[in-house]
């Protein structure tokens, strides 16, 4: 393995190295194309003089896929944010194919305000041959998209199983949070790093002689960091701002970065 440096030295890792230096890295094996559960802590940074910042924690999220078949599999999503003095609470289930793009066929989710009655709102969707059909209790809205496209969050599925390596660009358009258009989006492989991960920094003290006596000294050093290579791929397009996904070596989510915004892989199953 290559020699590690510094989580500060690669964007985006670098904005969030105050929060994710001491992450330990999962042992597990991990099958992107199979069943798993991969749950999420909700962050929101500043930038700002101090240097890195540890980051609010403001939600958590579990994201979880079941194989089907060869073809497609079945995500569901459940996420938790909290907006000043209340709490979002949405979820989802997206059944999917297991192409470059997890294009999805078929969709329902409902979001709602906790402790406000009526909040809730729900939606379901098909897609087929680029026409989509989205519902709710009162409408029917179609929509009509050329070419390929998918839903931001069937992207973490897909980008799992993306080969880790330089190839052709992917374009598509994007339904944002299941019904929003965003037209000429794309996704690519941006770089593998080498960073030390699972750092934690404590004070040790040493007794040093002097020639009349001896002093204690106290100093901070660093223990257990491990060599962990990280593989990143950027989602760029119009109306959104960029998408940083960070894997590891058996292709799992470890951290995605939008704007303030980040995700980081608490635990799993599967």
């Amino acid at each position: 393995m290559a020699e590690a440096t510094q989580l500060v030295d690669h964007f985006s890792l670098g904005f969030i190295s105050g929060r994710v230096k001491a992450f330990r890295p999962p042992d597990e094996s991990f099958d992107p194309g199979g069943d798993w559960t991969l749950n999420y802590g909700v962050y929101t940074f500043a930038s700002g003089r101090s240097g890195a910042s540890s980051g609010a924690q403001v939600g958590r999220m579990q994201f979880a896929r079941k194989a089907v078949d060869d073809a497609t599999a079945l995500l569901t999503i459940s996420y938790d944010k909290l907006w000043p003095e209340v709490t979002q609470h949405v979820e989802a289930e997206i059944r999917c194919g297991t192409d470059r793009l997890s294009t999805p066929g078929a969709w329902h989710y409902s979001a709602r305000v906790a402790d406000y009655e009526n909040s809730k709102i729900t939606k379901r969707a098909t897609a087929n041959d680029g026409r989509i059909e989205i519902c709710d209790d009162h409408s029917t809205r179609r929509l009509a998209l050329n070419g390929h496209f998918t839903i931001n969050w069937a992207l973490w599925d897909a980008v799992m199983r993306l080969p880790r390596e330089a190839v052709e660009l992917i374009t598509f358009t994007m339904l944002d949070h299941f019904d929003q258009i965003k037209r000429r989006q794309s996704i690519a492989f941006r770089k593998s790093v080498v960073v030390s991960l699972g750092e934690q920094r404590r004070q040790e003290e040493t007794m040093r002689e002097l020639p009349r006596g001896r002093i204690t000294e106290t100093r901070w050093a660093t223990h257990g960091g491990r060599n962990v290579t990280l593989h990143a791929f950027e989602h760029l397009g119009e109306g959104i701002v960029p998408w940083v996904y960070w894997l590891d070596d058996h292709g799992r989510l470890l951290f995605v970065i939008s704007g303030i915004e980040v995700y980081i892989l608490e635990s799993l199953n599967g």
